[in-house]
């Protein structure tokens, strides 16, 4: 068994290696995503529009 003395040793060793491998999957899978969809984005153009016009209004 690969030198390995107990078996809870090689299943963490096989555990470790197969979650490396899941981390490599899910990275993959989502390397393009964008960050925030386009309803998240028309949010934050609202939100930042509105702030503006806050401060506007405050310096008046």
């Amino acid at each position: 068994m690969l030198g390995l003395g107990d078996f809870s040793i090689f299943a963490a060793f096989v555990l470790c290696i197969l979650s490396a491998i899941a981390c490599v999957v899910y990275g993959t899978i989502n390397w393009n995503k964008g960050d925030q969809s386009d309803q998240e984005k028309k949010l934050e153009e609202k939100w930042d529009k509105a702030e503006k016009e806050m401060a506007e209004k405050l310096d008046i």
